[in-house]
């Protein structure tokens, strides 16, 4: 049968002549015929006479200067680099069909665009496909085949209206200031920063990055947490908790070679920290019984946080949890994380 190929989406395997070979970004916005800059030429040609005669013959023939420069850019500049347009083989062809019903959604915003006066009158539902299509293009780029996000869950659920996860998405319009000489790349890449990853996509108008938002650091969570409960608003850290909790917890098992994710789906976090007890406990790293049996505990305390975080806090439109219940939550998860972090502070 041959090496079999996993569908990013789905995560079914599938032999590769059953992959679809979808486009990214969209065929419908300008992903068709891919065209590059040869640079080294372009230097060339104009510190010569040969572009100016071109552009000079173009315009006495009637065209506009800005037709004559553009035909001498497609001629001889330009070079193609994917004439099909820029393409992958990460989904299934059911996955690939089903992402088509947000690409629709897209095409409306690329043809508007981007104005935001048009893109308040769309229908909220509209608005959510708009942006699980530009997440999904990212399942697509190259740079990000082994990366696994966070936001699968929300593109799968047609009805899902909510992701509160890592990744953040940002866009600029393009324009000369983007492109050389106004010739859009419809290109792709990965960039690593102190605060974290960014990947980058792009079409024919829009430029958009990927980021990993990194959060708070400790110092400062502990610091503001301290500030809430003394003015008695315990509630308002409550969804930073959760963000920052996750995020140590997946940083620390990474650390030890944990697995977080399995088929670019990540583990739930209270399943994070059941394998960091038995990484712990296999590796003499706690002293007392009670010490582990505390850390145990709370991996149930972590898995009720989830619902307290996205039914009781400002992280949705919710209603909040009492403040007597809210500041016990705050002190309990703080003080495991707490305790995670100082154990980790130790080991290196």
């Amino acid at each position: 049968m041959g090496d079999m190929v996993q569908c990013r989406l789905c995560k079914r395997l599938f032999s590769i002549t059953e992959m679809s070979e979808e486009h990214y970004p969209a065929r419908c916005v300008g992903n068709t015929d891919i065209v590059g800059v040869d640079i080294i030429k372009l230097v060339d040609q104009l510190q010569s006479t040969e572009m100016h005669h071109y552009i000079i013959q173009s315009m006495e023939n009637g065209n506009c200067v800005e037709q004559a420069i553009g035909d001498y850019f497609d001629e001889e500049v330009a070079k193609s680099l994917y004439p099909k347009g820029r393409t992958a083989q990460t989904l299934c062809r059911e996955c690939n069909t089903f992402l088509g019903n947000y690409d629709k959604c897209y095409l409306r915003f690329f043809n508007e665009n981007g104005n935001p006066k048009a893109i308040k009158g769309f229908q909220k539902a509209t608005k959510i496909k708009i942006i699980k299509s530009i997440f999904a293009k990212f399942l697509s780029v190259p740079e990000a085949e082994n990366e696994a996000f966070d936001f699968i869950d929300f593109i799968k659920n047609e009805n899902a209206e909510r992701y509160d996860g890592l990744w953040k998405l940002y866009f600029v319009r393009r324009d000369f200031s983007s492109d050389i000489f106004g010739m859009p790349d419809i290109g792709t890449g990965r960039a690593e920063f102190e605060e974290g990853i960014v990947y980058e996509l792009s079409d024919e108008k829009f430029i958009f990055s990927l980021p990993e938002e990194k959060g708070d650091t400790f110092e400062v969570l502990s610091e503001d947490i301290r500030a809430a409960l003394e003015k008695d608003q315990p509630s308002l850290v409550l969804d930073r908790l959760h963000t920052f909790s996750t995020k140590l917890i997946r940083d620390i098992c990474q650390k030890h070679s944990i697995p977080i994710a399995q088929n670019n789906s990540n583990y739930p976090l209270h399943s994070l920290v059941g394998a960091l007890v038995s990484y712990y406990k296999a590796n003499d790293v706690l002293e007392s019984e009670f010490t582990e049996q505390a850390i145990k505990m709370s991996i149930s305390i972590f898995e009720r946080f989830n619902s307290i975080r996205n039914d009781h806090s400002y992280a949705h439109d919710n209603d909040i949890l009492n403040k007597i219940e809210a500041r016990y939550v705050v002190k309990v998860i703080s003080a495991a994380i707490s305790l995670l972090y100082e154990i980790e502070s130790t080991l290196f």
